[in-house]
């Protein structure tokens, strides 16, 4: 910036990002020529260039802001706009005024970000040639009933058709790998078809949609963001690939009508209130991936009575598990004690007194189990044990606590 004097950028090969405001106000700036190797330009990375009319950018995939070139000559110049559009070579760059139904270019190859935010259009046709929908491009288009994702594209951005509340019918092909934070958050989607083979949901990017049915996931699939599907109330079921690693926090908290969940053979870690408040979901069968259960991942699925675990659990909270069906049923306490297998779950603080003797093959203590048991004045740890949560013992007054020689890991507290 207040390079005024600057006339021509020559950006060579080995700048990938123009950054934000980085040439902004170079008011004799006419002529930039972006490098083969550049992928992003950055809102207002040219703004206020007045005297620019001359852009060259490679004819690929670029994440375009549609706030980079505002107030340049180039886009001042009402000759510039076709229809409507605004294009930079094979970049859609901005539009102005659209309503009902519009169709993009064939050719392009990206559409930046914001461009048909806020507008009144009612259908989009998109053609073959489109690699990138950028951030925001649709959001707020709350007129929009129907998107079919073209052939090429491989990232859906963040909040590209965010609360697009009337989008009923959407199709996601093969191409798509990523799906990124709120792509389709408060969509309508009750006609749904999947055929993705994505990698990465990010977060919230389905979340409060209104599709119906059994989610199937493809084996690609590696990580599902935070609240990626919560508020998603009419999902009966889920079924996993086969390489999915974890499942973020609140990823499907307030299903409430999920009967069953299929987690595949390769799920790692179940993230904190990943799937609270499930209220149809009756069973669970947890396999030998499974590493971690975090706070409150299945808390208030009060239909759930059966919870089976794998025998790799290296870290467990109680209340993972709290207000279900299974923790709720007395009959599946033992004098006071919730096991699941050999991990220790939960103790009642009213019932277990005196000194306890954890059970012989118990491998985990999970966090918070013992806590605030202040009736307690001993407890014996089975030489069985691995894992000892995180405040597992908090707020007992113990003078000897022995730790088996196996003990692997204590938790916090």
């Amino acid at each position: 910036t207040d390079c005024t004097a600057l006339e021509k950028v020559v950006i060579d090969n080995s700048y990938v990002t123009i950054e934000d405001n980085v040439f902004e106000g170079c008011t004799k700036l006419e002529t930039i020529n972006l490098g083969k190797n550049v992928v992003a330009i950055n809102p207002r990375a040219f703004k206020d260039c007045t005297s620019l009319n001359n852009i060259v950018i490679p004819d690929k995939d670029v994440n375009i802001s549609k706030l980079a070139f505002e107030n340049t000559k180039f886009y001042n110049d009402e000759s510039n706009w076709k229809n409507g559009f605004l294009y930079c070579g094979n970049h859609l760059i901005d539009s102005k005024n659209k309503t009902g139904k519009i169709v993009i270019s064939e050719g392009t190859k990206t559409i930046a970000s914001g461009v048909f935010s806020g507008t009144q259009i009612t259908q989009v046709i998109f053609p073959d040639s489109l690699l990138r929908i950028g951030n925001d491009s649709f959001r707020w288009c709350r007129q929009l009933d129907n998107v079919i994702i073209p052939k090429n594209v491989k990232t859906i951005e963040s909040g590209a058709f965010s609360t697009c509340s009337l989008l009923k019918t959407l199709e996601i092909g093969e191409s798509v790998e990523f799906v990124e934070d709120e792509a389709f958050s408060y969509c309508d989607l009750s006609d749904l078809t999947l055929k993705w083979r994505v990698k990465s949901v990010g977060e919230e990017a389905f979340r409060g949609c209104k599709f119906k049915g059994i989610i199937e996931f493809p084996d690609e699939l590696e990580t599902i963001g935070k609240q990626a599907f919560a508020e998603c109330h009419y999902i009966t079921g889920v079924k996993f690939g086969n390489n999915l690693v974890s499942i973020g926090q609140s990823a499907f908290e307030y299903c409430s009508i999920i009967e069953n969940i299929d987690l595949g053979n390769s799920v790692k870690s179940i993230g904190k209130l990943a799937f609270k408040n499930c209220g149809t979901l009756k069973s669970i069968s947890l396999g030998d991936s499974v590493e971690r259960i975090n706070a409150q991942a299945f808390k208030d699925c009060t239909a759930l009575e059966s919870i089976k675990l794998g025998k790799n659990i290296k870290y467990l909270y109680y209340s993972a598990f709290e207000n279900t069906a299974f923790y709720n049923n007395e009959a599946n306490w033992e004098n006071g004690v919730l096991y699941i297998r050999e991990y220790l779950i939960k103790a009642n603080k009213e019932i277990v007194k005196g000194s306890y003797s954890i059970k012989e093959g118990t491998t985990c203590i999970a966090g918070a189990a013992f806590e605030d048991c202040r009736l307690m004045d001993g407890i014996t740890i089975p030489v069985s044990l691995k894992e000892i949560g995180e405040y597992s013992f908090q707020g007992i007054y113990l003078d000897v606590l022995e730790i088996p020689e196996g003990v692997t890991k204590i938790g916090e507290y």
